[in-house]
């Protein structure tokens, strides 16, 4: 009987601290799902889900929250478990998490481990934060560094469409438009007919490289190779940041050569 309210203080004790806090906070089990043992009201509005919906839906187990992205999750595990191998009493992970409306966020967890088990399994304690407008503009910075000079462009690969959202100045005065493309007008165009080719990749968010050969704004032709690094999603379509570097001159000395030797 003397224990109760003691056990009573802390329990009200770590609710408050857990709603308190302006910030996602999960305790989880550190086994093969992560399972949630417990989080605030944040954890489950930082993902659009209430708490009954996140339930409902994955049962409380992290690895069913990340069956759609299996990269992403073994990432992560792969995080902590060296965190555990390693004795560091916890980690730090920055990583994409997906929103319940489609959209795919930049989250950062910090998470420390307690000596507190249950069922054989540690507890680990874990805030969360979203950094996706912080990890747009250093993706978007990152690209534009280390592929510069070339023109740059930002689109979202929807269903139908290659959508034009922006584009730099340099963009501009190459093309002169604004450029949205529609998926069956480049299956027919000879001069884009490499981007139905990698659309497979595109779909799935990851990066791609080719050589498109459209015409410029004085109706010459010309060679532009194309580095596109998916930069954020939205309502599940991939944005991506598109950087042209002009290949002209090069690409047709190289078919000159071409032509010459086949004489």
């Amino acid at each position: 009987m003397d224990q109760q309210p003691a056990k009573l203080s802390k329990d009200l004790e770590y609710q408050y601290l857990m709603e308190g806090l302006n910030a996602s906070v999960s305790k989880h089990l550190l086994d093969e799902h992560f399972t949630l043992v417990a989080a605030n009201d944040r954890y489950y509005e930082l993902f659009g889900y209430t708490k009954e919906e996140y339930e409902r839906r994955f049962h409380n187990r992290p690895d069913l929250f990340f069956k759609d992205s299996p990269d992403e999750w073994n990432n992560l595990c792969a995080v902590v478990i060296d965190a555990l191998e390693n004795n560091k009493g916890g980690y730090e992970y920055i990583g994409r998490m997906k929103h319940k409306n489609g959209t795919k966020l930049w989250i950062r967890i910090t998470a420390v481990f307690i000596d507190e088990y249950v069922n054989g399994s540690q507890i680990s304690y874990s805030i969360m934060s979203d950094m996706t407008s912080v990890m747009q503009t250093k993706i978007e910075k990152d690209v534009i560094q280390d592929n510069f000079p070339g023109l740059i462009a930002k689109y979202r690969l929807t269903k139908d469409s290659l959508s034009f959202l922006d584009g730099n100045q340099s963009f501009y005065d190459f093309f002169n438009q604004k450029r949205s493309f529609h998926l069956e007008d480049l299956k027919t165009s000879e001069a884009l007919h490499e981007v139905i080719e990698v659309l497979p990749l595109l779909r799935q968010g990851k990066n791609a490289a080719f050589t498109i050969s459209p015409t410029n704004h004085s109706k010459e032709q010309c060679f532009l190779k194309i580095h596109a690094q998916c930069i954020d999603w939205v309502d599940n379509d991939p944005v991506y940041l598109l950087i042209y570097t002009d290949v002209t001159e090069i690409t047709k000395k190289n078919k000159q050569l071409e032509e010459y030797n086949q004489t």
